[in-house]
Order: C-alpha cells, then structure tokens, then sequence
C-alpha cells in the first residue's frame, strides 16, 4: 500500500503509521493515517496504490469493478488452489510419491528449504530418499524440523532433529551448513527467521495412528 505519488519525499511527514512490518492486520484494521490535505498542499497527489506483489502464490486475483470504492468494500479477491489429495494404495507407494516430490522440488536451480519431521511415518521415505540423494550434489537444499520436543540428555539437539540426523541427515551425508535445527533457544524468532530465509518451499508431517501429527 502506498499513499500518494513521490510522496517518500516528504520523509514521514503528514503520515501516522499505526502498524509496523510483520504486524498480522484483520479486515477493519486502521493501518495509518494521514492529512490529505497536507499532501495535497505539498504539491504531492494523494492517490493510494496498493499492488499485490506475489500473485503467483494465488490460482487467481480478481479486482473489483466499482469506480469508487467505501469503507469495508472489497477492492480485490484473492483465490488459492485448493489442497491435492492423493490415495496411494499401500504405504511403499506412499512413500515412493512423497520421494518423487521431494525431489523434484529439490533439483531446483535455486535455494531450496524443506520443512520435515522424524517419527515412524517417513521412515521409509528416508530410505529410499538417502539412496537417491548421497554423493550428489544438493548444496541448494536447505533443511529444517517442522516440530520439536525435549533435548535428550547427552545431545546437543531435540528429539526430532536427532531422529532427523539417524534416519537420513547424517547418512545422506548432509552439509551441517545445510541444517537448521528449531531449539528451546530460537523458537520464540523462529517464524522471523524463516520468514527471512524465504520461507518453505514443502513441509513434509507424519500422521499418527491416533491422529496426531508431529509432536503435538
């Protein structure tokens, strides 16, 4: 959202931001305020741009029609893809699949961060991921646990990250560089930090018998 044409020239003035970057916003939210007026005065044209910069992340944008819009009219709609689920018939198979899309988001010439978890489900995932992975070059990829539970003594890392290291990180010879563990000493800046990695490109969970996922 910007106010105004050159108006970052004014340096602030006439403008009263009521949120800062990384505040979460609910529709009705005051987001800032401003004297039209002032700006105009200026010399500055007091037009409000706001541009949607990431449209591929969405099947569709669709902007509103009205000549003029009011409060609490909507100025645009977003649509996301709907989630894609796929039946496999036996756990191998399901376990082939999910190394297919592994894959192929990790043999992607760009960075890539993959967002996993230990427990029985992957298990055979990481088998068969290891021996497709070891002594190639995945420099690109980068990994991280989706959850985490107590330290285990005599472990510098959680439950999860060292189930991690034992079922594939360390015998598919991953780059120490390459992993970024979740700890009791980071979680409290953990969503700032991958925010500014560039977030997931898949996050991979297990589903218990029970019902549960990860550790929760």
């Amino acid at each position: 959202v910007h106010v105004g044409i050159d108006t970052v020239s004014l340096d602030g003035e006439h403008f009263s931001s009521l949120v800062t970057n990384g505040d979460k916003v609910n529709a009705g939210d005051l987001l800032l305020e401003y004297d039209y007026n002032a700006i105009e005065k200026a010399g500055y044209y007091p037009k409000t741009i706001v541009v949607v910069s990431n449209t591929n992340d969405y099947k569709r944008v669709t902007v509103s029609s009205a000549k003029q819009l009011y409060n609490n009219n909507e100025m645009f709609t977003v649509e996301v893809e709907k989630m894609k689920l796929i039946i496999t018939k036996d756990y191998e198979e399901m376990s082939q699949v999910a190394v297919e899309y592994l894959l192929g988001a990790m043999n992607q010439d760009k960075l890539v961060n993959l967002c996993i978890t230990a427990g029985k489900t992957p298990e055979r995932i990481y088998e068969i991921l290891t021996e497709k992975v070891k002594g190639r070059d995945f420099s690109n990829v980068h990994y991280y646990n989706f959850d985490e539970s107590h330290v285990l003594e005599g472990s510098d890392y959680g439950v999860t990250m060292t189930e991690l290291k034992k079922l594939y990180l360390d015998k598919a010879n991953v780059n120490p560089e390459n992993i970024h563990p979740m700890t009791m000493e980071n979680y409290e800046t953990w969503d700032a930090y991958v925010d500014s990695v560039g977030r997931f490109d898949i996050i991979m969970m297990g589903l218990g018998g029970d019902g549960h996922f990860c550790a929760n």
